[in-house]
């Protein structure tokens, strides 16, 4: 049985998943055409969705957390920023910025199954993506 739930617990983490992802890209088409466009839609859509995870974490199990709608939309940003982030990183040769985008994107990846304490993974992640943000707003003179 706990197989079964396994499954059904995955197969709703997908549904999510694409339910955010279609949403989030049609936001992007609507709202960004360049690519600093872009880059800046992701940056401040990263950061609000972070901020959010961030703000009910003193309510609800971390681990909840890791398998709710909006870390799906943290997890959909980041997909699809990280073309776009990668090309602007190329067109303004911000090796920096890249190598901290490399390193939020790893975070990321390992945080729903490979640590032990989802408080903490939850927390070093954002940090990661705040040291990208950083150096991203630092390029802009902000």
């Amino acid at each position: 049985m706990h197989v079964l739930s396994a499954i059904r617990r995955w197969l709703r983490w997908k549904r999510r998943v694409r339910a955010s992802r279609s949403s989030y890209c049609a936001n992007l088409r609507e709202s960004a055409s360049s690519l600093d466009e872009r880059a800046g839609f992701h940056f401040e859509h990263i950061d609000v969705y972070w901020g959010r995870c961030l703000g009910i974490l003193a309510q609800v199990p971390p681990a909840d957390i890791l398998s709710s709608d909006l870390f799906a939309c943290v997890v959909v940003a980041t997909e699809a920023a990280a073309h776009d982030v990668r090309e602007y990183c190329a067109q303004h040769a911000a090796q920096h910025l890249l190598e901290a985008w490399q390193r939020y994107e790893l975070e990321l990846r390992r945080l729903p199954r490979g640590v032990r304490d989802p408080r903490e993974g939850l927390e070093s992640c954002a940090r990661a993506f705040h040291a990208v943000q950083a150096l991203y707003r630092e390029r802009l003179g902000r």
